[in-house]
């Protein structure tokens, strides 16, 4: 939520993002199993 209404102040709408998708992203952030570069490429992806 608080991802979304950064956004959302910032211009860039996110609302045609699946939940599940976000979810996924979410927890891959919170798990630190990613890196900063990979995180940034799902996060392209999703804003796509």
């Amino acid at each position: 939520m608080g991802t979304a209404t950064f956004f959302e102040i910032n211009g860039v709408t996110v609302t045609g993002i699946a939940n599940d998708d976000v979810y996924r992203f979410v927890m891959d952030v919170a798990a630190g199993n990613e890196d900063i570069d990979q995180l940034a490429g799902q996060l392209r992806r999703l804003l796509a």
